[in-house]
């Protein structure tokens, strides 16, 4: 019997195949800011308040040197005035014929009164003088300030396409042979 062999191969294709591949560098987008603070300024000056209460003490009878001095000035000219008056007046008396004489004079000077009148009063009579110096407030402001500086983020792209090598890896055949040696397969 004879035996017919038959081999045979199938073609395969072989595939180089590269992926598509991107490459991201980037660089983040940054900010600088440089803020200088507002500054307000306030000075207040403190009110000044002026109270004279000299008044006050002048009516307690606590005089100062110099109103006490011309209070007194003021009474000692009154009464040199009074009793200039009262010699004048003594005077003209004893010099008329039918006048008085100097016993009556003498007499009419020391007149005592029986009456003695006593008042109560409150002191101060008059309020304190009150004054004031007002300032205004002094203000002064300065604005504070952002200096910006903005350095925009870059994104560089390094893109490679996919490939695809498509090659014969393997050939196809078809072999056919008799396993019998003395058998002559040309025909």
């Amino acid at each position: 019997m004879i035996q017919l062999r038959i081999e045979q191969q199938y073609a395969m294709i072989g595939m180089d195949i590269r992926k598509p591949s991107i490459n991201l560098h980037s660089t983040l987008p940054s900010i600088e800011l440089q803020t200088s603070p507002a500054e307000l300024e306030m000075e207040s000056p403190r009110p000044r308040i002026h109270i004279d209460q000299r008044q006050c003490f002048a009516d307690a009878g606590l005089k100062s040197p110099s109103v006490l001095s011309e209070d007194c000035v003021a009474r000692a000219r009154s009464q040199a005035l009074e009793g200039i008056g009262r010699r004048v007046s003594e005077g003209n008396q004893l010099a008329k014929i039918n006048g008085a004489t100097v016993a009556d004079v003498a007499g009419n000077s020391y007149i005592f009164e029986d009456k003695v009148d006593f008042n109560c009063t409150a002191i101060p009579k008059q309020r304190p003088e009150i004054s004031f110096d007002l300032q205004p407030v002094a203000v002064n402001f300065r604005r504070g300030e952002v200096q910006l500086q903005l350095r925009r983020g870059t994104v560089e792209n390094n893109f490679e396409w996919g490939k695809v090598d498509i090659y014969l890896r393997q050939k196809n055949y078809v072999k056919m042979y008799c396993a019998e040696p003395n058998i002559n397969a040309s025909a």
